[in-house]
């Protein structure tokens, strides 16, 4: 996190940092809320990335509404910062880090949200769901669904007030499908400058005006 606040210090009109919490297998958060607190109210850290699976694609853990996850959503809160879900690398031999396991959490988190009540107990607790929020925008309507056979309550209100999606899918006709689908409100501006496919599309993937008015681009 040193060299991280010291690029901040040194462009503070650019960037803005999130830390990286020390998570471990065991599941063990008392480090991480010590990190979280001292990268947030010592350092002036906006956000932390919060990993749902710390075994590495083994998924051994519990889901991320699951209460031994309370007590770091409880210090979120308190700090007012929002978590960004993402992984680490796969240790699953059958499951790419870049092609399965991202995209796969995101989609995992999002229906462990479905199924939970995660934002009942915390309403104001904000979590950030990268690339477009993986398969959730495309099957849009399964979630939908799922929803209703759960019994779970609508997700406009169930999930959608505390759950953002970014726009680094890599490519417009991706861009334009998340726009069409997700709400404005629920859509953060995200770009990579060294991500999953950072030499298969030279130059911009995506320049101009979306459907709904956003200007944006991505490189």
């Amino acid at each position: 996190m040193t060299w991280c606040n010291r690029a901040v210090g040194l462009f503070p009109d650019h960037f803005a940092a999130v830390c990286q919490l020390p998570q471990t297998p065991d599941g063990n958060l008392k480090a991480c809320i010590e990190e979280l607190r001292r990268c947030v109210c010592e350092l002036g850290f906006v956000a932390c990335n919060l990993n749902p699976d710390p075994s590495g694609g083994l998924w051994s853990g519990k889901p991320m509404t699951d209460e031994s996850w309370y007590p770091l959503y409880e210090a979120l809160v308190e700090l007012n910062v929002p978590a960004m879900i993402h992984v680490s690398t796969s240790r699953n031999t059958t499951v790419s880090t870049l092609g399965a396991h991202y995209l796969h959490a995101d989609t995992a988190v999002f229906m462990q949200l479905i199924e939970g009540d995660l934002f009942g107990r915390f309403p104001t607790l904000r979590l950030i769901i990268p690339h477009g929020g993986g398969a959730v925008p495309y099957h849009w309507g399964r979630y939908h669904g799922l929803a209703d056979r759960f019994n779970r309550p609508a997700l406009a209100g169930h999930v959608m007030n505390n759950v953002f999606f970014d726009t680094c899918v890599y490519h417009r006709p991706g861009i334009e499908l998340l726009l069409s689908v997700i709400d404005s409100n629920n859509i953060l501006f995200g770009s990579e400058m060294m991500g999953a496919v950072r030499d298969a599309i030279p130059g911009p993937v995506s320049l101009g005006t979306t459907p709904s008015g956003i200007s944006m681009i991505c490189i």
